[in-house]
């Protein structure tokens, strides 16, 4: 794998036709063996690339930039890709590249493939400003002009034409066209604004979180604040997303616009579950909706008390963790919908009691020893009740708690 990418990597460098040629069959047969190796497939694109087959490289381009999106580097490949065949297209993706990265030590090549595209279309002010700022750089950290550089220095339109001050609003109003390519093909996805933050390092870039429908659980992403470009801006709005899932399982906003909706948070359906615990010490309260869906509520965010069996309607999101994926709720209120008898149901049976613990025998229902102390439970007796969905952590499962006992009769 590490040295099909090093001599790959080395044909391209070389323009090597035939090494080029030779070594490709080599990087398919690798991609087959490790489909999440982005690596080759940005290095098959390059090879593709370096042979002229620009357009079998175009969907490698794009699946690299959209788990890169950040990236200058996946950027400016696509830009390279599109360059013979549509130069606009180029120009948006180099000027995409150039918003994200400043570091002239990196993107100086991009400038200059940017640069030689506005002399193409004889926008003179903006190429010279991206060759003066390599030129500056350069000289400033003692580095030699580069060649290209000074090739496009020479050129006759260069001493007459001023400078703008800056080419970012430039970079700004093309990007956009670059970034479509990513999500031309995709659906529309409904979502709704959530609250905009700050981070304690970053106080000065705020970021906003976006709940965006998935099934009957939406689920939380977040994107800087200066992404969403939307008037009148609130939470609840609804709005509409175009996005996917990268490599890593993480949801890139691509796109996003204000959806036909007068309702605030329509996208948050009412679930019903089961309070399962009651934590008086650190005042919160534990419930299920269904296996692996689960969260804790505090005291001060509910208008009413719970007891546990009672049934409670939620409205909940999933955020991811560090502890994998979590559920926030919303909003919780009491109902008297029914609970599913998937999480809440009603047995009698009779029970084996081992060492002050009981389990029914017939589902296996276990009772927990408070329960079997407060009941007086014995071995044998045959009992009424209630139980819950519980996970076993010892034994990595799910079953069934006994929640509470109505009745017990001895055998």
């Amino acid at each position: 794998e590490r040295v099909v990418l090093h001599a790959s990597k080395d044909a391209v460098a070389r323009s090597a036709e035939e090494d080029l040629n030779y070594i490709l069959p080599f990087v398919d047969d690798c991609i087959i063996k490790f489909p999440d190796n982005l690596w080759l497939k940005y290095r098959k694109a390059a090879t593709l690339l370096s042979i002229g087959k620009n357009d079998e490289a175009i969907s490698l381009g794009l699946e690299v930039v959209k788990n890169k999106f950040n990236d200058y580097w996946a950027w400016e490949l696509l830009g390279d890709i599109h360059k013979p065949n549509s130069p606009e297209t180029a120009l948006s993706c180099y000027c995409k590249a150039l918003l994200c990265s400043k570091d002239i030590n990196f993107v100086s090549k991009v400038k200059i493939k940017l640069a030689e595209l506005l002399i193409d279309i004889k926008n003179f002010s903006r190429a010279k400003f991206e060759i003066e700022e390599i030129i500056t750089y350069q000289v400033q950290n003692k580095k030699k002009v580069s060649d290209s550089t000074e090739l496009l220095k020479a050129q006759e339109w260069y001493e007459e034409t001023s400078v703008p001050a800056s080419n970012t609003e430039f970079y700004e109003s093309h990007a956009p066209s670059a970034e479509e390519l990513l999500y031309s093909n995709l659906p529309w996805i409904e979502g709704v604004v959530g609250e905009r933050y700050t981070i304690d390092d970053k106080p000065n870039k705020p970021r906003r979180k976006l709940y965006i429908n998935s099934s009957s659980i939406p689920f939380e992403v977040s994107i800087p604040e200066s992404k969403v470009l939307i008037s009148g801006l609130k939470p609840g709005m609804g709005i509409k997303i175009k996005g996917e899932k990268d490599k890593e399982n993480r949801f890139q906003v691509y796109t996003l616009k204000k959806r036909d909706t007068t309702i605030d948070w329509d996208i948050f359906e009412e679930q019903i579950g089961v309070v399962d615990h009651v934590n008086k010490q650190k005042e919160v309260i534990h419930f299920i909706v269904r296996p692996n869906i689960d969260g804790v509520i505090r005291f001060s965010e509910l208008e009413e008390s719970f007891l546990e069996g009672d049934a409670i309607a939620v409205r909940i999101h999933r955020f991811k963790s560090k502890q994998g994926s979590r559920y926030r709720t919303f909003t919780a209120k009491k109902t008297t919908k029914a609970i599913a008898k998937s999480i809440l149901k009603s047995f009698e049976e009779e029970v084996r009691e081992i060492d002050g613990m009981g389990f029914t025998i017939e589902e296996g229902i276990f009772i927990p020893p408070p329960l079997v102390n407060d009941k007086n439970i014995k071995d044998g007796d045959r009992v009424s009740g209630k139980a819950i969905i519980n996970f076993n952590k010892k034994k990595l499962e799910w079953g069934w708690k006994a929640l509470s006992i109505d009745n017990v009769s001895s055998s």
